[in-house]
C-alpha cells in the first residue's frame, strides 16, 4: 500500500486494520513510482490499482492497473464511473477479478509451454 503524500495516521490506521492478514503487507506514504516500482518488483506484485500513473510501471513491468482514484488522464469515462457504496464495490470487484482472469489467460499457453513441453523437449536432448 503506498501512498505520495505524507499521511500521518494512515500506516497506524492500516496496521491496526489488516492484523489477520497472513501476508507480509508493505506500508510506505511520501513515496514515488520509482521507490513503488522496486517494491512491486521484490514482492512479486501480480496487479496493480491505483492512478493513472501507475501505467508507467504497467508499460515496463507488464503488471496490470486497475485505474481508480484520481488523476486517470488516460483513459475515457473515469468521471462516471461509480466508485462507492454497495454497486461501486461490486463494479471495483469484478475488474480485479476480470483483471486477474485476463491475466491468466494471457500467461496460460506459456506456461505450459514452458511447463510441459520444453521442459520435456529439453530432457530428450540431453539423452
Amino acid at each position: 500500500i503506498a501512498t505520495g503524500s505524507s499521511s500521518r495516521g494512515l500506516s497506524k490506521l492500516l496496521e491496526e486494520e489488516l492484523v489477520n492478514y497472513p501476508e507480509n503487507i508493505i506500508i510506505v506514504d511520501e513515496t514515488d513510482f520509482d521507490k513503488i516500482r522496486d517494491l512491486v518488483k521484490k514482492q512479486d506484485v501480480n496487479i496493480l490499482i491505483g492512478s493513472s500513473d501507475g501505467k508507467f510501471i504497467t508499460e515496463k513491468d507488464g503488471i496490470p492497473l486497475i485505474r481508480i482514484g484520481f488523476p486517470i488522464h488516460d483513459h475515457i469515462g473515469a468521471q462516471r464511473q461509480v466508485n462507492i457504496g454497495y454497486e461501486g464495490s461490486l463494479l471495483f470487484l469484478d475488474k480485479i477479478t476480470n483483471t486477474l482472469l485476463d491475466l491468466k489467460h494471457n500467461n496460460y499457453r506459456e506456461d505450459l509451454y514452458n511447463k510441459y513441453y520444453k521442459k520435456l523437449a529439453s530432457s530428450h536432448n540431453t539423452e
